[in-house]
């Protein structure tokens, strides 16, 4: 799990939870099974502190959980029905992922 302080609380946030994570400027916003939330943290320092054999970054905006990747189409990849965009700095990771040369 992970410890993240927002709403003046700290939240312990079980990585199974997590379908993907969404910075925006100096935040970013867990997208859970339950809810949202929001902290003041930044995707790099976030992208070391995932393990990275749970979590793949798919684009400069988005962490996402390797366990809910349902399906990528073109530039897409879809999380819970939820299509997200591959970066092209990311795109040869997530092919990696799908098996694709």
């Amino acid at each position: 799990y992970l410890t993240v302080r927002a709403d003046r609380k700290h939240y312990k946030i079980r990585f199974d939870d997590i379908y993907f994570i969404e910075g925006q400027q100096a935040y970013v916003t867990f997208n859970m099974k339950e809810r949202k939330i929001t902290a003041l943290m930044s995707m790099k320092d976030l992208e070391e502190t995932l393990p990275h054999e749970q979590f793949i970054r798919i684009h400069k905006s988005f962490i996402v959980s390797r366990k809910y990747i349902n399906s990528l189409e073109g530039n897409q990849i879809d999380i819970n029905g939820q299509k997200l965009p591959v970066g092209k700095n990311y795109r040869e990771q997530v092919q990696k992922l799908f098996n694709i040369k």
